[in-house]
């Protein structure tokens, strides 16, 4: 899910109806309101601090020091998870949006749904939309 608003209303949305319908469901929504562990849903479970802190080491392991935005190693942390429970279906927001969005990573998303969108985040996707 790509927008300026209502992203994460809209995954609260569609994680209500597919949980309702029975799907096992992953998401990956941001900002938290009150906890880290918000963010990301296993199954419909938010993540356990114990989950969570393992695919933090792993994945800073993996990434061997390099230059990592806090939305990339977040992406990577809830992928790794994802990848590691079976889901029927895996809700996923997007941060800034554009072409180096780090949730692009997957190519051939199932379906892409567009909350809408304005001129937002100038310096770093550009004054166009």
């Amino acid at each position: 899910v790509a927008g300026t608003n209502g992203k994460g209303s809209l995954i609260a949305f569609m994680r209500a109806i597919s949980e309702a319908a029975g799907l096992r469901t992953h998401v990956y929504t941001s900002p938290h309101l009150i906890r880290f562990n918000e963010r990301i849903r296993l199954a419909g479970e938010v993540v356990r601090d114990d989950m969570l802190s393992s695919a933090l080491d792993e994945c800073e392991a993996a990434n061997t020091n390099r230059p990592i935005t806090f939305f990339e190693i977040t992406t990577a942390i809830a992928f790794l998870l994802f990848s590691r429970i079976p889901a029927d279906l895996t809700l996923l927001e997007t941060g800034l949006g554009g072409r180096l969005d780090a949730t692009n990573v997957l190519t051939k998303p199932v379906l892409t749904a567009l909350t809408p969108i304005s001129i937002d985040h100038v310096g770093f996707l550009g004054a166009k939309i």
